[in-house]
């Protein structure tokens, strides 16, 4: 997945779907926000969040997988927090369990609940392969953004490309 740098302005995308170059049927949005600019006070903190969206040409074939994985793969405050009740959170529990089993000379647990530990493990190791597959099927993805430029990753190289070709006046070395 190549990175590039946009001046914020007019966009023109190839009329072909991002992920395999066949024939774009519809489009898909790549968003992103961006809290910029805490600002600390006594009782409440003042932030300015950027929204970004970008819609780009895909396939019908590649719609929903494309669809899906943009949603997983969005940086957003829901998606910090679903990463951390999906894998941070069900990874400690199977830890801890395992260093009590190793390392536990008090005699606090007698018998560890097997099944607890097995679930969370799953919990864990289904989590990183959905961000893994969302990393992967992700065709086009806001990695950050300001008021004046716009950094986005493009999975498809031919495509990148062709993209830089149309865009060359609005990329950023």
């Amino acid at each position: 997945m190549a990175t590039i740098k946009l001046k914020n302005a007019q966009i023109i995308w190839p009329q072909k779907c991002a992920h395999c170059m066949g024939t774009p049927e519809s489009s898909i949005k790549a968003e992103c926000s961006v809290v910029s600019r805490p600002r600390y006070y006594i009782f409440f903190i003042r932030y300015k969040v950027l929204k970004i969206s970008i819609s780009y040409p895909i396939c019908k074939k590649h719609k929903v997988l494309a669809t899906a994985a943009g949603i997983i793969s969005k940086r957003s405050l829901i998606n910090i927090f679903l990463f951390i009740m999906f894998i941070a959170y069900p990874a400690i529990v199977p830890i801890t369990f395992l260093y009590l089993l190793l390392f536990d000379k008090s005699g606090m647990i007698n018998t560890p609940d097997y099944n607890f530990l097995i679930i969370m493990t799953l919990i864990v190791l289904i989590g990183i392969a959905v961000f893994i597959f969302s990393m992967l099927w992700t065709p086009v993805k806001i990695s950050s953004a300001t008021d004046k430029v716009i950094k986005m990753k493009i999975n498809n190289n031919d495509y990148l490309m062709e993209f830089k070709r149309l865009n060359h006046a609005v990329l950023i070395n």
